[in-house]
């Protein structure tokens, strides 16, 4: 059974409740609460709590990879993030017969990456000018 999921405001809540909900160091804005059909086993949840049950629940069947994603976005590169667009770049024909990069790439790279497609195409763009991404399978 998929519990509903339904968000609230801690900010309108009683100080107690907004205590008794939330042990962050900085009190979150926001909770939410997971309604089941069975409503004895309703639970509720600050944002902090939450974020960290969501990646405990991705990192246990595998949809995390080596720290990559749940990062900010204004980050500086990583050396394994590099890697990864090397690998890709190396083992699919990423380019179009004009040497643009093929519609798509970016977008998924920067789903895998946590980044936004324009961060990736820049990314992309540098490393090409450097010589790290060439045309064509190797």
């Amino acid at each position: 059974m998929i519990p509903f999921i339904q968000k609230g405001d801690l900010t309108k809540l009683s100080g107690k409740r907004r205590n008794s909900i939330c042990g962050c160091e900085t009190k979150c804005k926001v909770f939410f609460t997971f309604i089941t059909d069975n409503n004895d086993s309703d639970y509720i949840l600050c944002a902090g709590d939450a974020k960290q049950f969501g990646f405990e629940i991705l990192e246990m069947i595998g949809a995390v990879k080596s720290g990559i994603m749940f990062i900010g976005p204004n980050r500086a590169w990583t050396g394994e993030e590099e890697r990864l667009i090397e690998n890709y770049f190396k083992e699919h024909d990423c380019f179009d017969d004009n040497g643009r990069v093929r519609h798509g790439i970016n977008r998924g790279l920067a789903e895998v990456l946590g980044r936004t497609r324009e961060q990736v195409k820049e990314k992309v763009k540098r490393m090409r000018k450097e010589g790290k991404l060439k045309e064509g399978l190797s």
